[in-house]
């Protein structure tokens, strides 16, 4: 997988991307999407590690944006911590509608 997303961005004209610096990973997917263009079918795309999930999105395409990569973090860390239980304090859910 991560070949195959490097390969997608140097064939988009983009650089190497760093998962552990959240900028540069947003950076990348505002890339994927620009390059797609406005009337192309993609209108959200998706990035996932241990550490955070992330969706772009352009506006008024989806309505369930907050859920999901609610479901997806809390999914992904019950695999992480090997655990039916998650302790709420050990984790740490952002959600921005327009962040920078």
């Amino acid at each position: 997988m991560k070949q195959n997303w490097i390969f997608c961005l140097f064939s988009l004209g983009g650089d190497r991307v760093n998962v552990k610096d959240i900028s540069t990973v947003k950076a990348a997917l505002i890339l994927v999407l620009e390059k797609a263009g406005i009337s192309s079918k993609l209108s959200r795309i998706h990035f996932h590690c241990l550490t955070y999930h992330m969706i772009l999105e352009r506006t008024g395409s989806w309505k369930n944006s907050a859920t999901s990569v609610a479901m997806g973090t809390y999914t992904a860390a019950k695999f992480a911590c090997d655990t039916e239980t998650l302790i709420a304090s050990n984790h740490e859910l952002r959600f921005t509608g327009t962040d920078n």
